[in-house]
């Protein structure tokens, strides 16, 4: 903001010294001067004779700001949209003032590449959604592991520490060839299968996120809705012998309805569906995710 230059005798903004050195870089900050009179704000009243209104009777006003995130860019410091959850990762690994500091060099930036790309896929619906999107505020009083798994939140990412380096995966539809094709030779030891127990296993998820179009408050959307998708729902609650099994995800980081349905479309699908192979293998296999 503009500095007062009547805030306070003696303390005036210096044109020299403060423009040099109170530039206010690295966090946004804006002064507001509140006057308790029209009188005092050099203002006249707009009726003869009258009194000032008592313009405080209700306090002072609850001021808010709607901001723009910081801008983000690439691996190669090309510019990329400001709510792309890959890169915004990326910024807070590699941010020595308030994020992990992290240089580059330990950072797989190829799988940050595709993981951007499956972020910026879009649905059929109109207006077309991208896949994935962060807009998030990030408390510097939490921990770093904390705010990293609140920005992985807003697209069912995960981390990983393979040969040296960070990897970011997305979970998404397969396609294209295997990673490493497991034969008797890799394995060491017996296969376990299990499928998912009753405790995992949820016949409706509710994602909590913040919606723009309600002043910015908290909002929910559920999959499947009971309205909307009443086969799937019926179908689900019937399997479970009709005992209602909810899951909720708070997406503090998500601003989209279609993005939070999807997020909640794709935890109801995955308890529902998760068969777990376990197996020890050789040293061959440990670059699989």
């Amino acid at each position: 903001g503009i500095p007062d230059p009547d805030y306070a005798v003696g303390d005036s903004w210096d044109a020299g010294n403060d423009a040099i050195y109170h530039k206010c870089k690295g966090f946004a900050a804006e002064q507001l001067t509140f006057y308790w009179s029209i009188e005092q704000a050099g203002l006249e009243w707009g009726v003869e004779g009258g009194e000032d209104p008592d313009i405080w009777k209700d306090g002072l006003p609850k001021i808010e700001f709607e901001m723009t995130g910081i801008a983000i860019v690439d691996s190669s410091g090309a510019s990329k949209d400001s709510d792309d959850p890959a890169w915004i990762l990326y910024e807070y690994l590699t941010n020595s003032r308030y994020g992990v500091g992290l240089s580059s060099s330990q950072i797989d930036t190829d799988s940050f590449s595709a993981a951007s790309d499956i972020c910026g896929n879009t649905n059929s619906t109109s207006p077309e959604v991208k896949q994935y999107a962060c807009n998030i505020i990030l408390e510097p009083v939490d921990s770093l592991l904390t705010n990293i798994r609140r920005i992985l939140a807003t697209c069912n990412g995960q981390l990983h520490w393979i040969n040296g380096k960070y990897k970011l995966q997305i979970d998404t539809e397969f396609s294209g060839t295997a990673a490493f094709a497991f034969e008797k030779k890799h394995l060491i030891g017996g296969i376990t299968i299990t499928g998912n127990s009753k405790n995992e296993r949820k016949n409706q998820v509710i994602a909590k996120f913040i919606n723009p179009s309600r002043q910015w408050n908290e909002d929910e959307v559920s999959w499947p809705d009971k309205n909307t998708e009443t086969s799937t729902y019926d179908a689900y609650l019937l399997a479970d012998k009709s005992v209602p099994m909810r899951q909720t995800l708070n997406l503090g980081g998500v601003t989209n309805f279609n993005q939070a349905r999807f997020l909640a479309k794709q935890a109801c699908l995955r308890s529902r569906d998760a068969v777990k192979c376990s197996f020890v293998a050789t040293s061959e296999a440990m670059d699989v995710v």
